[in-house]
């Protein structure tokens, strides 16, 4: 399965945003490939294949027990993708949206860390093992 982040690359310029989004892509590599597109591939949100998440501050809001649910039924339903659209508020993908956290980020890089720590937290869930070391 692959999680496909459509992000706004000038968000992720700054050093410290860009050193912690690779750091949890590294991490994550070990339960999941991540790819980071930059253009809305309209083809690959209507695939029956893949599961869409648009991150937003009016969106259910989730904690990390029940995004890792949502990756855990993907992954038993054979779903080859999670997209994870960046839309923060766009009307056409409220279908299915989430939000992580109750403040207005949503221009900012540091979402996009928010967003991969939750990733990660959610595959630690999923395989039994602990956050902190």
């Amino acid at each position: 399965m692959n999680i496909n982040l459509f992000v706004n690359k000038k968000f992720l310029k700054d050093k410290y945003v860009k050193e912690a989004f690779d750091d949890y892509t590294k991490r994550c590599s070990k339960f999941v490939t991540i790819k980071i597109l930059d253009v809305l591939n309209e083809s690959l949100l209507s695939e029956s294949t893949s599961y869409n998440i648009n991150v937003s501050t009016s969106g259910k809001y989730i904690d990390s027990i029940e995004l890792s649910n949502i990756i855990n039924f993907c992954s038993l339903n054979r779903f080859k993708n999670i997209n994870i659209i960046f839309s923060c508020d766009k009307e056409e993908f409220l279908k299915n949206s989430i939000c992580f956290f109750n403040i207005d980020i949503c221009h900012t890089g540091f979402l996009y860390v928010m967003v991969m720590e939750q990733i990660y937290r959610g595959y630690k869930i999923i395989n039994n093992e602990p956050y902190h070391k």
